[in-house]
């Protein structure tokens, strides 16, 4: 297992942090998650490096700006 980390500058409020959130449930492989709206990052647990890659398009389909930490 690996963890990713991503940074979402654009997540203000608890709406956003449910959205982003939702958005991470919907990828198979992630083990489990944490987004932090206090400093706006979002660390993940995959079990393969390309599951990340599908976190991030995920955030981003959502409406979120996330990059890779």
């Amino acid at each position: 297992m690996m963890k990713q980390e991503f940074v979402v500058a654009n997540m203000k409020c608890e709406g956003c942090k449910k959205k982003v959130t939702k958005a991470i449930e919907s990828v198979a492989g992630v083990k489990s998650f944490q987004v932090d709206l206090d400093n706006k990052r979002v660390t993940v647990d995959v079990t393969d490096p390309s599951q990340g890659k599908d976190v991030q398009k995920v955030i981003i389909a959502a409406g979120y700006d996330a990059q890779t930490v």
